[in-house]
């Protein structure tokens, strides 16, 4: 008996050998086995039911596989499978169910088995507020009288999470003479009282003083020149040098406006390093006008005056616009490109011409052409006089069918056989004289078993005494041909036929017919 897990799906099992009904032993190898053929009884349940989807597929020597799903291994305890379809003996299959975590941990190992402990060394445990072990068990230095008197020895304490730790669980005078704590409190903030001569300063939250820039810079402007007079030190250097009043200096004349005056009122010829400004103001002064200069006059090959009087001997608006130089651009732009691909044509077709016309040697000559025209005037006229031919026999064909198809085909009843009527009456009567059928489910090599009869036998043996024979393109290959004796028949409008027997017991839908 196979494991399976409760309400899992996709647990594949399998099923078989499916062998012959008939020999027993033949293995089965091309049966359908749909989900209806598969029941299933489950644990406690006083009926069967088909597997909840899918059938069973063949894997070899008539041995099939099945995958059973949650619905179909919803029930603990035992499951048993049957499977009985046509052509085979019957098969089962036992499993037992079992709980999804005895499952895991008996087959895929991956579990544990639940175990609840009511004794242990023969004594009960218990479990109301906590576990209490058996006196029997309790150790001398951690368990008195079956419960845990102290941790001592255990080794496996849980590591220690966030907030594990509490103010409610330190006593209050747990910390004293150890620093001053304050335990999960909030809302405290750090003050110092500060000297008089500080009363200014701060303590910021990062723990920084804070003196205050007012009071820093009025210490510094408010202190006597004398108190900083160290050499080097600024204090000594404005002390010394700050003697007066800058506006004083050089009777007043150090203001913007004096300044200028005395920047621009300065002789040049003072000022005349090459270089300088003066010595380039002084330069431009004795240039003269350079507008009065007549252009290009004495200016040389690649002068600026030699170019301008060269070249601009007209007025600009009499120039073109620059839309107008646009549009002739954008005309170059589209039409050069078009006249580049007409003659790129040109030069293609020109090419085959060749030089001197050296490539025209190769077109039909006059008396070629003149040769097909004359053809053409005999030959169409000969074809046109054997399409009329064809014409009018096609005509003659359409007047001797029948005006319209009977389902897609011509529909003929024959007048006579070999221009007799006799003989077609009798042909008629032979054939009317035949009875044809299907073979149904069930049949053996002695019975058959008809699922249709034309006509159907009314009568028990209407049908004994003639000869049965199989079509040349039955299913059953065997059978393709093969003729036999009816010895009895049943009055149905499907009988059930027997005969001598046949080579092969036929498969529902062979065709047969009876003369």
């Amino acid at each position: 008996m196979l494991w399976l897990r409760q309400s899992t799906a996709s647990q594949e099992v399998l099923l078989g050998p499916f062998l012959d009904k008939l020999d027993g032993d033949s293995a089965e190898t091309a049966l359908t086995i749909a989900n209806t053929d598969i029941k299933l009884w489950k644990e406690g349940g006083t009926t069967e039911s088909s597997k909840n989807s899918g059938g069973a597929t063949h894997i070899a020597n008539g041995r099939y596989y099945t995958v059973l799903d949650a619905t179909d291994t919803n029930t603990l305890g035992k499951l048993e499978i049957n499977v009985h379809v046509a052509g085979a003996l019957a098969v089962r299959r036992e499993f037992m169910v079992l709980p999804a975590n005895v499952y895991d941990a008996l087959v895929l190992g991956t579990d544990y088995l639940d175990v609840s402990a009511i004794q242990l060394a023969g004594q009960t445990i218990t479990a109301a507020a906590g576990v209490t072990f058996p006196s029997s068990v309790a150790s001398p230095t951690n368990i008195t009288a079956g419960t845990i008197t102290t941790v001592t020895n255990l080794t496996n304490l849980p590591s220690i999470t966030a907030g594990w730790i509490t103010a409610a669980g330190i006593a209050a005078g747990a910390l004293n003479g150890k620093g001053d704590w304050n335990v999960g409190k909030t809302g405290y903030s750090l003050t110092q009282a500060f000297p008089t001569n500080f009363s200014a300063m701060s303590i910021t939250a990062g723990g920084l003083v804070d003196m205050g820039a007012s009071v820093v810079a009025t210490a510094v402007w408010d202190a006597a020149t004398a108190t900083y007079g160290s050499a080097g030190s600024y204090g000594l250097l404005i002390e010394t040098n700050l003697d007066a009043q800058v506006s004083t200096v050089g009777g007043g004349s150090l203001t913007e406006a004096g300044i200028a005056d005395a920047v621009w009122d300065e002789v040049l010829s003072g000022h005349l390093t090459a270089g300088s400004t003066g010595y380039a103001l002084n330069a431009s002064g004795s240039a003269g006008d350079p507008w009065a200069t007549a252009l290009p006059g004495a200016y040389g090959a690649g002068t600026a005056g030699k170019i301008m009087g060269d070249n601009i001997n007209a007025t600009i608006s009499s120039r073109a616009s620059q839309t107008s130089v646009d549009t002739v651009d954008d005309l170059i732009d589209t039409e050069v490109a078009a006249i580049k691909t007409v003659v790129d044509a040109i030069l293609v077709d020109t090419a085959v011409i060749g030089a001197a016309g050296a490539g025209l040697t190769a077109l039909a000559t006059q008396a070629s052409v003149n040769a097909i025209d004359d053809l053409l005037d005999t030959e169409i006229a000969a074809i046109k006089a054997e399409t009329a031919s064809i014409q009018a026999d096609t005509n003659d064909i359409q007047t001797r069918l029948p005006a319209a198809l009977v389902g897609g085909r011509m529909d003929g009843n024959l007048s006579a056989i070999n221009n007799s009527t006799t003989t077609l009456n009798a042909f008629e009567r032979a054939v009317k004289g035949n009875v044809i059928g299907t073979v149904g489910s069930g049949s053996t090599t002695t019975s058959i078993v008809t699922s249709s009869v034309t006509p159907a036998a009314s009568v028990a043996d209407q049908f004994k005494g003639r000869l049965l024979t199989f079509a040349d393109d039955t299913t059953t290959a065997a059978l393709r041909g093969q003729s036999t004796d009816i010895t009895a028949s049943t009055a149905s409008a499907t009988p059930t036929i027997t005969v001598t027997a046949l080579t092969t017991s036929p498969t529902s839908g062979d065709r047969f017919a009876i003369t």
